[in-house]
């Protein structure tokens, strides 16, 4: 009985630190499902503009991150941290006499970092540069549907966008018209330029702000930003998700221990004759506590080793059924397991032992 108190409860302490090992990365990738946490621009360059001892104010000069050191952000990401990202250049175009915001992107990319747009037709593909998308908005206002054609002009430059798809996002994306990143940069007459980058990255290794700080270091001339709202959702999320399993293991480890304290117990008040014989014969209170210490380590390290197993198993099925992946064996989540079988033994049998201890051998030996 006292083995399987040991059993039950260090198997969901097996399988909740399996689980909690990888609840980090789990949990972020389903959240990238929700968009950008990391946001990268160029710094700004601002001068102060006057004459004589009068300012005018101050001046911003437009700029670009270079392409090529965009696309560098993946081969640099050394630790996997960075799931997805998306260059973006923007420009205002005319379309049917307005003014309309145009996004160069690579469709795929950003289907990676925004999965949840609502797109209706198809997504356009990366390499037809007269294939494009629409928002919402622009497509009302425009009488666009899939299928559909629209002549965006630039200045003396002019493109031919065949409709693809509609996106609808709640966003300003639905007053955008999309091309591919390559025909938007020839159109905007702004070669290998990029406006802003959108980062999906996870958080479980490191805190977003290190993250972006390192992106900042890839791309040289820009400044990435960590989208509040998201990040504070993932740590949120994240820290309800490990303290539930903290209190489901603590409640189940009271429990089992409440069970072995009583098994063990029964076991002490069984063997009290026994007791008796041995401090008769001159065992000392220290070589009998040690003789049930030793039976008890004996019983944590074996319910322990087998509660590891059985909840390695229990991980496996959690993993499956909510992450849709497996969870890796884990040395720490062994360790804690055996670590915790340990102590709820010990602390256990401490009041049986004590009482053991103060058994009287001439009472119990004359049967009183």
């Amino acid at each position: 009985m006292a083995w399987l108190a040991v059993v039950l409860g260090s198997s969901l302490v097996s399988a909740l630190a399996s689980v909690s090992l990888e609840v980090g990365s789990r949990v972020g990738k389903e959240l990238r499902v929700y968009g950008a946490n990391i946001l990268v621009a160029p710094k700004a360059s601002t001068v102060q503009t006057g004459v004589g001892g009068m300012e005018f104010g101050a001046a911003t000069q437009e700029k670009y991150l270079a392409g090529q050191d965009v696309e560098a952000i993946k081969s640099r990401d050394g630790a996997g941290e960075v799931v997805a990202y998306a260059p973006y250049l923007y420009g205002i175009v005319e379309a049917a006499g307005k003014k309309v915001v145009l996004a160069g992107v690579h469709f795929q990319a950003v289907r990676e970092v925004s999965p949840w747009w609502k797109v209706t037709g198809d997504w356009a593909p990366d390499g037809e540069p007269a294939k494009g998308m629409v928002g919402a908005n622009v497509a009302r206002d425009l009488g666009l549907s899939p299928g559909g054609e629209v002549l965006v002009r630039y200045g003396s430059k002019a493109e031919r966008v065949e409709v693809a798809g509609i996106v609808e996002t709640g966003g300003s994306e639905e007053n955008q018209i999309f091309l591919p990143l390559a025909p938007a940069q020839t159109l905007l007459e702004r070669p290998n330029a990029v406006s802003v980058v959108q980062v999906s990255a996870l958080s479980s290794g490191r805190p977003l702000k290190e993250v972006a700080q390192a992106v900042e270091e890839w791309v040289p001339g820009s400044q990435a930003k960590v989208i509040g709202q998201i990040a504070e959702a993932e740590v949120s999320i994240l820290a309800k998700v490990q303290l539930l399993m903290a209190l489901i293991a603590l409640l189940v480890l009271l429990a089992s221990g409440l069970a072995l304290a009583s098994t063990m117990a029964a076991s002490m008040l069984e063997r009290t004759r026994e007791i008796g014989l041995m401090k008769a014969l001159g065992a000392g209170d220290r070589r009998i506590a040690g003789l049930f210490m030793a039976e008890t380590a004996a019983i944590a390290v074996i319910g322990g080793a087998t509660g590891y197993l059985v909840g390695l198993g229990l991980a496996e099925i959690i993993g499956e059924t909510v992450f849709n992946s497996a969870i890796a064996p884990s040395l720490l989540a062994a360790l804690a397991t055996l670590f915790v079988a340990l102590a709820m033994c010990l602390l256990a049998s401490a009041v049986p032992i004590r009482r053991a201890l103060a058994i009287d051998p001439a009472i119990t030996l004359k049967g009183e």
